[in-house]
């Protein structure tokens, strides 16, 4: 298998998952895009694995048509990796495709030649059919930046598609050119993940400093068939590059966490945490470790638990604690991924 390292600049974690009541990414009242359940979600040991793989998978709807027994009923199973982190995956990897250096007419920072204002205008292509066309107004002194980036069926290293029109802006690092915060807004933007497609509206905000990378999502992902919408609200994802043992440039595994609210439609609002870090080795969409706290109304939870594997689990497992009193009231069975 060729290997490609989920790098935190090549990979911002990213892709887990918003906003406030207040709106969204580009005009009208996002907001009303869900109409799912708002109250809390209630864990009980009958939907703990199914809140669980959603919560997850980043509001996978897919995982709807997971069984408590863990089997699908269609081949979209929990396999494969989450929407948010494959997001957030290809708008960094469409970041780091872009060479604003050799388009501009001084080096970024310089205070006596550089303009207060210049323009980049390009399209980018990524060899597959898709590209990626750019239009950046651009501060030289300040590397502050804003414009716009037209997705057409651009694909990301993982297999993924994304398509539409989305606003950036952010800086860039004046010494090398490289980003150092974009923020994208998109209403909509359209994510094919190879199992789905899933319109995307909100704002997603990238940072990276070399070694590691966070993303901060406001989004909803409404399904491409049934238009069923997941809200992702105050959402973060962090990953840190692991060692590069190989030498080959890139990381052997990146460590991802993750934080925020998600709303579910037929279940309500969850709170989630990584009281362990999922840990994803280079050229693997399954996690190796991980364990993901998914906490509803009245302290009741689900706790999906990775079973170590190198370089990735084959199993997984949840937990359910319905009454909020930090002990585990019931286990599922030792469930494949696949």
């Amino acid at each position: 298998m060729t290997k490609r390292a989920p790098s935190a600049v090549a990979c911002l974690l990213g892709v887990f998952l918003l906003f406030g009541c207040g709106g969204g990414g580009g005009g009208g009242d996002s907001a009303s895009l869900y109409t799912g359940i708002t109250s809390p979600a209630v864990v009980t040991d009958n939907n703990a694995e199914e809140i669980a793989l959603q919560a997850y998978q980043a509001g996978d709807l897919s995982a709807s048509t997971v069984s408590i027994l863990g089997v699908s009923e269609s081949e979209n199973s929990a396999v494969g990796s989450p929407k948010l982190l494959t997001l957030a995956r290809m708008l960094k990897e469409s970041a780091d495709r872009m060479p604003v250096l050799s388009g501009t007419t001084v080096p970024l920072g310089s205070s006596t030649s550089a303009r207060p204002l210049a323009t980049w205008d390009n399209t980018i292509y990524d060899g597959q059919g898709g590209s990626m066309t750019v239009h950046l107004s651009i501060n030289e002194q300040t590397g502050e930046f804003n414009g716009t980036f037209r997705f057409n069926t651009m694909h990301g290293d993982d297999g993924g598609l994304i398509s539409g029109l989305a606003s950036v802006s952010g800086s860039f690092n004046l010494n090398d050119g490289t980003f150092a915060h974009i923020r994208f807004s998109f209403n909509p933007i359209t994510m094919d993940d190879g199992l789905q497609s899933a319109s995307i509206y909100g704002t997603v905000d990238l940072q990276s400093d070399g070694f590691s990378a966070s993303a901060t999502m406001n989004i909803f992902l409404q399904d491409g068939n049934t238009l069923e919408t997941v809200w992702i609200r105050g959402y973060t994802m962090t990953i840190i590059d692991g060692p590069d043992n190989d030498f080959d440039g890139e990381p052997d595994y990146v460590d991802a966490t993750v934080s925020g609210t998600i709303y579910l439609p037929n279940f309500g609002y969850v709170l989630v945490t990584t009281p362990t870090p999922f840990r994803h080795y280079a050229g693997f969409s399954l996690p190796s470790t991980g364990v993901l706290l998914v906490t509803g109304s009245g302290g009741s939870s689900a706790r999906l638990t990775v079973i170590v594997g190198v370089p990735e689990s084959s199993y997984y497992y949840v937990e359910a604690d319905w009454d909020g009193d930090g002990m585990y009231d019931w286990r599922s069975n030792d469930h494949s991924w696949l």
